[in-house]
């Protein structure tokens, strides 16, 4: 697992939030896990599903509690199934910024932490399974390349503000994802500039 070994200081933490680019740490089970995660999205490309509803209800009422994983170390706040055919892939984000793969089929869990607050959203890229976005309270939304082991700096909010925690994201096509701000405000982010193209005043606060 890819965990700190010691409490960062507080400067380490603020300086980690302006990282354009935080490495994956690959030794032992995380480069094996990462491994064969890579040949996995190698193999397959992510497909929609056309089961109807009938079918997808009679499916949930099947469902069993099978296997049980501990994939962060502190309370999990967000959560997706990645899109992956060949096995079943939790994406957890948790209270203290990690970020959890927990391979429920084959098992086997890794651990990051590309955050240095609250994870409060996670989802697969809906082009490029390979890419998990990641929300923070820290300001920052940023871009897991599985292939490339690397999170990248996708947008920070201006820490000067009041109320600079980013708390929700939904990505809209290749270029572009929608991030709720704690201002209240819903913002456009461009992933090729990496800016907010345009501000939507929704609420007074998050």
């Amino acid at each position: 697992q890819a965990s700190p070994t010691s409490t960062p200081s507080y400067q380490e933490e603020e300086a980690r939030i302006e990282e354009e680019f935080i490495p994956m740490s690959e030794s032992g089970e995380s480069a094996d896990f990462l491994d064969g995660l890579k040949a996995s999205l190698s193999q397959e490309s992510s497909k929609s599903s056309t089961e109807s509803l009938s079918s997808l209800i009679q499916d949930m009422r099947s469902l069993k509690l099978a296997v049980v994983a501990r994939a962060n170390s502190t309370r999990v706040q967000a959560m997706c199934i990645h899109p992956l055919e060949s096995k079943l892939l939790v994406v957890s984000g948790s209270k203290n910024g990690q970020l959890g793969l927990w391979n429920a089929t084959e098992g086997g869990v890794v651990q990051f932490r590309p955050h240095v607050a609250p994870v409060n959203c996670v989802t697969v890229d809906n082009t490029d399974a390979s890419k998990v976005f990641s929300t923070s309270h820290d300001g920052t939304v940023r871009c897991a390349d599985l292939n490339k082991s690397v999170f990248d700096l996708v947008y920070q909010t201006d820490k000067k503000s009041n109320f600079c925690h980013i708390t929700w994201h939904e990505q809209i096509n290749h270029n572009t994802i929608l991030v709720a701000h704690g201002t209240g405000e819903a913002g456009v982010v461009d992933l090729r500039a990496k800016a907010v193209q345009h501000w939507f005043h929704c609420h007074p606060r998050s």
